[in-house]
C-alpha cells in the first residue's frame, strides 16, 4: 500500500509543479515545432505539438491554434473530418472560455458553428453541464394610488418644436458617434492582438496576419473620422436644439403629471394644455 501511495505522489507532483510554474521557453519551442508541421501540411502533428505547448504553458493563443490546426486537418482528411471537427470545436470553446472578450470572438463563434455542424453526432459526445436557470424576479404589485405631481409647462411654440426636432437628430448623430467609437476600439484591439502575435512569434500565418494588419490600419482612421463627426455634429445639434427650445416664445400653462409603477418599470400619464 505504501509503494502505491509513493508512486501516486511521484506521478502527481510534476503536474502540480507545471500548473504553478509554466515553462514558457519549452512551450514556445513546442509551438515553433508545431508551426513547422503546420507549414508542411501535417496539421494533426501540428495540433498535437500546439496542445503540448498549451500543457507546458497555458497561453490561450496556443489552444486557439489547436483549433486552427484541427480545422485545417478536417478540410484535407475527409474520412476523419468529424473527429477533427470535434476537436477543433472544443479547442475554440476552450479559447473563448479563457478569453470571452477576445477581439476575434465573432470569427471564432463562426468556426464553432462550422465545426459543430461538421462533427455531427460527435459534437454531443461530451455532455456539457446545463447552465443554471436564471432566478425569475417576482412581479411587484403596482401601488393603488398614483403619485400626482403638479408642474409648470410652457406650451410648445413652433421654435420649440424645431428645437425638439434638431435635438432628436443630434441624439441620433451621437448614436452614430458612439457606434463608430466602438468599432474603432474593436479594430484597434484586433490590430494590437495581431501585431503582438506576429512580433511575438505566436502567429500561425504571419503573412496573412500582416495583410490583415494593413487592412485594419486603413480601416481604423476612417472609423475614427466618422466617430468624431458623429460626436461633433450630434453635440452641436443637441446644444442648438436646447437653445431653440429655451428661446421659444410660449405662454406657460399648467398640467398634471402622474407617475405610476408598472411591470416594465414606470408609466407616465398626464393632461397637457397648449
Amino acid at each position: 500500500m505504501r509503494s502505491i501511495l509513493i508512486a501516486f505522489a511521484l506521478a502527481v507532483l510534476p503536474q502540480v509543479a507545471l500548473a504553478q510554474a509554466p515553462d514558457k521557453p519549452l512551450g514556445k519551442q513546442k509551438f515553433s515545432d508545431g508551426k513547422v508541421k503546420y507549414a508542411a501540411g501535417d496539421y494533426r502533428g501540428a495540433a498535437e505539438l500546439f496542445e503540448a505547448a498549451y500543457k507546458t504553458d497555458p497561453d490561450p493563443a496556443y489552444i486557439f491554434n489547436v483549433g486552427q490546426a484541427y480545422r485545417r486537418s478536417a478540410e484535407t482528411r475527409s474520412a476523419d473530418a468529424p473527429r477533427d471537427c470535434q476537436k477543433a470545436m472544443f479547442a475554440y470553446k476552450k479559447f473563448l472560455a479563457q478569453m470571452p472578450e477576445a477581439p476575434n470572438k465573432t470569427e471564432v463563434d463562426g468556426y464553432i458553428k462550422e465545426a459543430t455542424a461538421c462533427a455531427g453526432p460527435l459534437a454531443t459526445e461530451i455532455i456539457e453541464p446545463e447552465p443554471d436557470k436564471p432566478i425569475e424576479k417576482p412581479i411587484e404589485k403596482p401601488i393603488e394610488k398614483p403619485i400626482p405631481m403638479a408642474v409648470e409647462h410652457a406650451g410648445a411654440s413652433t421654435l420649440q418644436w424645431t428645437g425638439i426636432g434638431v435635438g432628436a437628430i443630434g441624439v441620433l448623430a451621437l448614436g452614430v458617434g458612439i457606434y463608430y467609437t466602438k468599432l474603432g476600439y474593436d479594430t484597434a484591439s484586433e490590430h494590437d492582438t495581431l501585431v503582438d502575435g506576429v512580433n511575438g512569434g505566436t502567429s500561425v500565418d504571419p503573412d496573412s496576419d500582416r495583410t490583415k494588419i494593413r487592412e485594419l490600419e486603413d480601416l481604423g482612421p476612417r472609423q475614427n473620422t466618422k466617430a468624431y463627426a458623429g460626436w461633433g455634429l450630434g453635440g452641436a445639434m443637441v446644444l442648438g436644439g436646447v437653445l431653440l427650445y429655451v428661446l421659444g416664445d410660449a405662454k406657460p400653462k399648467e398640467h398634471m403629471l402622474v407617475v405610476a409603477p408598472s411591470k416594465a418599470g414606470a408609466m407616465v400619464l398626464g393632461s397637457f394644455g397648449f
